[in-house]
């Protein structure tokens, strides 16, 4: 996910449909804005390829280019494309590897996605374990980062001091 979050309802449609799901949600390092709340426990960073690993489902919105080369597109899950324009013409080269696309409004897209899980129900069990599994991992990373900075201080107090 690189511009969804440029419109505020497609950045809030989002939010809600990845907590009614505990949906992971990757902003990978070409996002050119903030698309999903990174204090969420459902922020899974900006790597792609863990999780795809695993996924029977990849969402993909408002990207250019997830993987490159497009053989490096990593598991076999089915790949969606929601997007406004989902093949730039301005790009000479851009493969998604998608199996569909969905063009159109993001916002309107996802909210449409979350009234259909709504109205169809879902398995809240497995939702749960997902959403348990998540946090723990988010844990553990915001656990990590917390070491990293500890020890770049460390080492810059050296330095200064």
């Amino acid at each position: 996910m690189e511009s969804a979050g440029r419109d505020a309802e497609s950045f809030a449609a989002l939010a809600e449909l990845a907590e009614l799901l505990a949906i992971p949600v990757v902003e990978p390092q070409s996002a050119v804005c903030a698309n999903f709340p990174r204090t969420s426990r459902l922020h899974a960073g900006g790597e792609l390829g863990p999780l795809a690993r695993e996924a029977d489902l990849v969402i993909l919105l408002g990207c250019r280019s997830p993987w490159y080369p497009p053989s490096a597109k990593v598991g076999s899950a089915a790949v969606l494309v929601i997007d406004e324009t989902p093949h730039r013409p301005h790009m000479a080269y851009q493969v998604l590897t998608a199996d569909h696309y969905v063009t159109g409004a993001t916002a309107a897209t996802l909210r449409a996605i979350t009234g259909a899980v709504r109205s169809l129900g879902f398995d809240e069990s497995a939702v749960s374990a997902r959403r348990e599994r998540l946090a723990e991992s988010y844990a553990a990373a915001d656990a990590a980062r917390a070491a990293a900075e500890a020890k770049a201080l460390s080492s810059a107090e050296g330095l200064i001091g």
